[in-house]
This record gives structure tokens, C-alpha cells and sequence, in this order.
């Protein structure tokens, strides 16, 4: 498991360089709202968003867009719950849209056992952003993280991690990175 980079965190914890793995990140909306793909989209809009608590990577990504187009600003709220329901925030109306990673949507929405699985022909999933995700170590584990870092470049020479995000996502996410960076 990996966590999202916080200044926090690297007071306790030593980051590697290489980052572990990527999510998708991306709105939840009311279909009607389809058009929405970027965060400027959203605060051009006006809409309202979902609480996101302020821990989190979601959050974090929301603020630091905010703080590069002053201007054009998302209408951002801190959460108290760490996992308030997006999904039924959204489909009740209470607010325009929510961020939400891309497995949760589908866990939520798209499987056809998931709790929300009958409102979506009423909502959709509209990716704009990835989460880099780090292994987290002991500041006394130099030695160790330094040789993670080896063997994660090692790897992402090769296209193993491509593939493996294709077998377990559905797709590669690299791209989006790229492109969001």
C-alpha cells in the first residue's frame, strides 16, 4: 500500500525517490454535467463541491490547483469524515460534483453489485488527474530505500508496470501523468 507525499509525513517517514503506483483520480457528476474534464472547468462553472477531508490527496491536489489560478478558483471545503459518500452527495443533488478515485467510482457505480450500481445511466466518471503514491520507511532505513529506488528504476525501464496497470486498471496511466505534469 502507498501513501500520498505530505510534508507532514516526511517529519516521521522517509520517502523514497521512485514513487509506487498511480490512481486515478476524477469527478463524479450528474450526467447532465458530462462536460466537466478539469478542475478550471469546475470552477468556471461555479459548481459546488463535495467535502474533502483535508488529509487526503484529493484535497491536497483541489488546493494546489488553487493556488496557481487564484482567479479561477474551485470553491474548496474541508470534510470531516475521511470517506464521506461522494457518490450519494452527488446523486441526491447536494452538491455538483465530488472527486473521487477512479476504483471507488467503479467499486461504487459501474459494478453491477455495487451500492449506487442503478444510478449509472445517471452519473459519470470524468478522469482529470493521477495520485502518485510513495512506500513510506523507517528514517533509519537509508540503506533500504535507497536499493527500493534502484529496483523501481530497474523496472520502470521496462514496461512490466504498463502492463501491470493494464491487467489490474484497464488501462495505463502514464499517459495522464505525463500529461498532467
Amino acid at each position: 500500500m502507498g501513501v500520498v507525499h505530505t510534508e507532514e509525513r516526511t517529519k516521521s517517514f522517509l520517502y523514497p525517490k521512485e514513487f509506487l503506483g498511480l490512481s486515478g483520480v476524477g469527478f463524479v457528476l450528474k450526467a447532465d454535467k458530462a462536460d466537466i474534464h478539469s478542475l478550471s472547468d469546475f470552477a468556471s462553472a461555479g459548481y459546488t463541491l463535495a467535502p474533502i477531508a483535508a488529509s487526503s490527496a484529493q484535497y491536497t491536489l483541489v488546493d494546489e490547483y488553487n493556488k496557481a489560478n487564484p482567479n479561477n478558483q474551485v470553491k474548496l471545503k474541508a470534510g470531516d469524515e475521511f470517506n464521506l459518500d461522494v457518490v450519494q452527495w452527488v446523486n441526491e443533488g447536494r452538491v455538483d460534483g465530488g472527486i473521487i478515485i477512479e476504483a471507488m467510482y467503479n467499486a461504487q457505480v459501474a459494478d453491477e453489485n455495487g451500492p449506487y450500481h442503478q444510478f449509472k445511466d445517471d452519473l459519470v466518471y470524468n478522469e482529470f488527474a493521477v495520485i502518485k503514491t510513495w512506500p513510506l520507511f523507517n528514517k533509519k532505513n537509508i540503506e533500504l530505500a535507497a536499493a527500493y529506488d534502484e529496483a523501481m528504476q530497474e523496472i520502470k525501464k521496462t514496461d512490466k508496470l504498463n502492463k501491470l496497470m493494464e491487467k489490474y486498471y484497464g488501462k495505463d496511466l502514464f499517459p495522464l501523468l505525463e500529461a498532467s505534469q
